[in-house]
């Protein structure tokens, strides 16, 4: 089985999309590529229903089709996983080390500088505040928890007015989808999040982030 890198594996799904007519989504090629990655290989099947339901309306075309577009893109190939990442979580100029898995994706790399520093504190600006829960719920759940690290950022956000229980919710929710974990891996995390009692917006959003998938 030949490994390409994820940047190969998208180009090659945008030239199949566009070989069939297809409006091709950079969103949606980078959701499709991080599946890939995680699994190691292709199930088109799993893929395809990934898709979002407007894109399917819009170029007019069924699941079925997009499967069979994604085995002919890159059927017989694998992905390279990336190398587990450490990561310092600087939070009120505390440092906490953690390592994001193969598997987890942080988009923030507008804050995380070089993929591996996130630091934050109340005067901090809601994007790296974000970055920093994006980060936390990752290990989290990538089964790498650290409590320490969440009690101390959950007073960072219960200083402030615009980072809401919703918005943590939100990054949950989004992280859940793009790491894909087996039920039992969101179970024994949502565990940890209430044994501890992590308390205020963060522990509340973490749970309600969690507990919308089981």
């Amino acid at each position: 089985m030949t490994a390409k890198s994820p940047t190969q594996v998208q180009h090659a799904i945008a030239a199949e999309f566009e070989r069939n007519g297809w409006s091709y989504d950079l969103v949606i090629g980078q959701t499709l590529v991080a599946a890939i990655e995680r699994a190691g290989e292709l199930d088109a099947q799993v893929l395809a229903r990934m898709i979002p339901r407007d894109f399917l309306i819009r170029n007019d075309v069924t699941r079925d089709a997009v499967a069979a577009a994604l085995e002919h893109a890159i059927g017989g190939d694998a992905v390279e996983r990336p190398a587990p990442r450490p990561t310092t979580l600087i939070i009120n100029d505390n440092r906490y080390s953690v390592t994001l898995g193969a598997g987890a994706r942080i988009e923030s790399s507008d804050v995380n500088v070089g993929g591996t520093q996130v630091i934050v504190d109340v005067s901090s600006d809601r994007a790296t505040i974000l970055s920093a829960i994006e980060t936390l719920v990752g290990v989290g759940i990538e089964g790498a928890w650290n409590s320490t690290a969440a009690t101390e950022l959950a007073r960072v956000v219960q200083d402030r007015d615009d980072v809401t229980a919703d918005d943590v919710r939100r990054v949950t929710v989004e992280i859940v989808e793009a790491q894909q974990p087996a039920p039992a891996r969101i179970r024994a995390f949502l565990g940890k999040v209430a044994t501890e009692a992590v308390g205020g917006a963060l522990g509340a959003g973490i749970s309600a982030g969690l507990g919308a998938f089981l």
